[in-house]
């Protein structure tokens, strides 16, 4: 195991900045959306709309989609674990509690993803990552601020967002053991495709989008 840390270079963090700004904005509109739309329709958008622009940049690119069923079977997985089950969860959140604190309960992930790698042997729980992870369960904590059982709608919506921090954790640790090895656009391309697969038949099921 390496445990050399990696220097950040400037467009890195450039980088960073954006990828940010992107996912934050999304807590805002899905805060929008839910005022109006089932979560289920929403999460269904969302998986097949980015299905939709990856799938023609992928094809762009020149490199064709793996056409094995075990690759396949780890896009399944990681849909389910990336996608579809954080997805659902936090836009479930975002009808009890604002944009913004699903926003921060959700920069958790790296906690869970921390204990979760460490636990899987992937990673050693080195000091400076406990102190991370102690100092992150505190903020949360911070922000409950009441007690567990005080305004049980906003202790179910942290509940759901920590749920879905913990699977994305659980993603991490799938995406290490079976996508190393395949390119980012392949594997985001492939995911995305499995969550439209699982999403679209969930979404008619529990609700009706096309009346919507």
């Amino acid at each position: 195991m390496n445990q050399t840390p990696n220097p950040i270079d400037g467009k890195s963090w450039l980088l960073l900045s954006l990828l940010s700004v992107l996912w934050g904005c999304s807590f805002l509109f899905v805060g929008i959306a839910v005022l109006e739309l089932p979560p289920l329709v929403i999460v269904m958008a969302r998986v097949v709309g980015a299905a939709g622009v990856l799938l023609p940049l992928h094809a762009l690119s020149g490199a064709p989609l793996p056409r094995d069923g075990r690759t396949w079977m780890s896009f399944a997985v990681m849909s389910l674990l990336n996608n579809l089950i954080p997805f659902t969860l936090v836009v479930s959140a975002q009808t009890m509690i604002a944009s913004g604190l699903a926003s921060v309960i959700n920069a958790t992930t790296p906690l869970f993803a921390v204990l979760i790698l460490a636990s899987a042997g992937e990673e050693a729980l080195v000091p400076r990552k406990l102190a991370g992870v102690i100092i992150g369960i505190a903020g949360v904590a911070v922000i409950k601020g009441t007690g567990l059982m005080d305004h049980r709608e906003q202790t179910l919506g942290i509940l759901l967002c920590l749920g879905a921090a913990v699977s994305y954790g659980f993603a991490t640790l799938w995406a290490k053991r079976r996508l190393q090895r395949i390119p980012p656009l392949t594997s985001a391309t492939g995911q995305l495709v499995c969550s439209s697969l699982f999403a679209l038949p969930l979404a008619f099921a529990f609700s009706t989008p096309s009346t919507l």
